[in-house]
């Protein structure tokens, strides 16, 4: 007697599986959770540099909370040994410590001594005067100015422009100027530097103060009081050693009254700790150029023509400004120093 097939074996055949163009279809929460992890293993991957990126944030509760998403996240990413690779990548791409947060901008500073009058020196091609100029926005075009006309003196060697921008002396979380001008001391020992701060230290708050202190609200007297003190810390690293002149520009004067008044908080400051520093440090006012009426305007007089100095934003200097006052900074240097263009004659031996 034949065999009756068996229905659940031989028959019926198997569900097939699900394709596109052949390729096989996952389970929409498999892929999910896929993509989820892949997220999750990113995040911690790149822990430590989102920590750093909130820290930088404008002082708000979305800074908190995001310092404390990201703050958790590092520390798991360190307890996994997930930050490693970064950390090698970075310093393959030479930027070790990029992630790093640092607030630290010394401690006291001495009491400031006036500079010993000292003969006037001489500058040639054969021995040129270093030359530094850094810091905020305000800066830049002051700073590139400079580095154009430098060469033409045949007796001033500039370092590299040093303007940075959203930067200042309120956070030095988001760009530590303290450090940079120990750098540009060691490195680049100049014989004279350039300062240009103000356009983004008109806040109430300030990271790097020691646990425990808090300031008042901006321009109060404890905040003039620490804002001082981290001026006088940048004058002194860059005047440490005897002959170094240091010259602080002001800010200039910003077409709104509000922004204005608060450049003269930050300004009075400047000329106060330079004050403290004869001979070392020079405060330059910036208005006798650009506002000699006292008021804000666009254009100047100078040489003869009618020059546009001003950005539109009514606070930056615009190039044809940098060049003004980089002509102006130059003279006072052909004054205060003996530049020859001309090398020094060597005896014969």
């Amino acid at each position: 007697m034949p065999e009756t097939p068996n229905t659940l074996t031989d028959s019926t055949p198997e569900p097939a599986e699900a394709t596109v163009d052949g390729r096989r279809l996952e389970p929409v929460g498999l892929a999910i959770g896929t993509a989820l992890v892949a997220l999750l293993v990113a995040a911690l991957l790149n822990a430590q540099g989102m920590h750093r990126n909130a820290s930088i944030q404008p002082d708000s509760p979305a800074r908190d909370v995001a310092l404390a998403l990201t703050g958790g996240l590092a520390s798991v990413s360190d307890s996994l040994g997930l930050s490693a690779p970064r950390r090698v990548l970075e310093a393959l791409a030479g930027n070790s410590g990029k992630d790093r947060i640092i607030t630290a901008i010394g401690g006291p500073i001495k009491t400031p001594q006036p500079a010993a009058a000292a003969p006037k020196r001489s500058f040639s091609a054969a021995n040129k005067l270093r030359l530094y100029a850094g810091g905020d926005s305000l800066s830049l075009e002051t700073a590139a100015a400079l580095s154009a006309q430098a060469p033409d003196t045949g007796a001033i060697e500039m370092a590299e422009p040093d303007g940075h921008l959203s930067t200042g002396l309120i956070r030095p979380d988001n760009f530590n100027w303290f450090d940079r001008t120990k750098e540009v001391e060691e490195s680049f020992n100049p014989d004279v530097s350039v300062l240009v701060f103000g356009g983004n230290d008109n806040d109430d708050y300030m990271t790097g103060l020691a646990n425990g202190v808090t300031i008042g609200p901006f321009g109060s007297p404890s905040w003039k009081a620490e804002y001082g003190r981290r001026a006088g810390l940048l004058m002194d690293n860059l005047t440490s050693h005897r002959g170094q002149l240091l010259i602080w520009v002001g800010a200039p004067v910003a077409q709104d009254e509000t922004l204005n008044a608060q450049m003269k908080v930050l300004n009075s400051v400047y000329k106060s700790e330079a004050a403290k520093r004869p001979g070392s440090v020079l405060y330059v006012d910036p208005d006798p150029i650009f506002s000699p009426n006292g008021r804000y305007q666009t254009t100047i007089t100078y040489k003869g023509s009618q020059v546009v100095v001003r950005e539109p934003d009514g606070q930056h200097l615009n190039a044809e400004g940098g060049a003004v006052l980089a002509d102006y900074i130059i003279n006072l240097l052909r004054k205060r120093y003996k530049l020859s263009a001309a090398p020094v004659s060597q005896s014969p031996k």
